[in-house]
C-alpha cells in the first residue's frame, strides 16, 4: 500500500538517511521531506501525510512545539519524534503528545518497524 511520509530534520544528511531506508523497505511510498517547521506546515497543508518522523531539536521552532500543528493537518498520521538530545524527560514529553520517541542514532530495526506499523 503506497503511503506519503513527511521527514521533518534540519540536517540534509541525517534527512537523506532516514529517506534511504524508508525506501530500502516502502519503494513505492512517496517520501516528502523538510528542513525547518516552515517546510514542513507548507507540505502537510498541501498534501495528504500519512507517517511523519520529526526532529525535536531544529533551528527557531523545535519539534514540541509543531508537533500539534502538524497533528492538526494530519490527524490520523503516525507521528515519531526523533531525537539525538541527551536531555532528561523527552520520553515523558513525547508521550503527552502520544507520540513515539526514536533515539538518534537510528537503529535501523526500530525505524523500519515503526514505518511497517504506521
Amino acid at each position: 500500500m503506497s503511503k506519503t511520509l513527511l521527514i521533518i530534520d534540519d540536517s540534509a544528511s541525517y534527512r537523506a538517511y532516514l529517506v534511504a531506508l524508508a525506501q530500502s523497505r516502502f519503494p513505492e511510498w512517496t517520501i516528502l521531506q523538510a528542513a525547518d517547521a516552515l517546510q514542513a506546515l507548507k507540505l502537510v497543508r498541501e498534501n495528504w501525510v500519512d507517517v511523519v518522523t520529526l526532529d525535536i531539536e531544529m533551528p527557531g521552532v523545535d519539534g514540541f512545539f509543531l508537533a500539534p500543528d502538524i497533528q492538526e493537518y494530519a490527524p490520523d498520521a503516525s507521528i515519531a519524534f526523533i531525537s539525538g538530545s541527551a536531555k532528561p524527560g523527552l520520553e515523558e514529553r513525547a508521550g503527552e503528545f502520544g507520540i513515539e520517541l526514536i533515539r538518534k542514532p537510528v537503529d535501523e530495526e526500530v525505524f523500519l518497524q515503526f514505518l511497517s506499523r504506521a
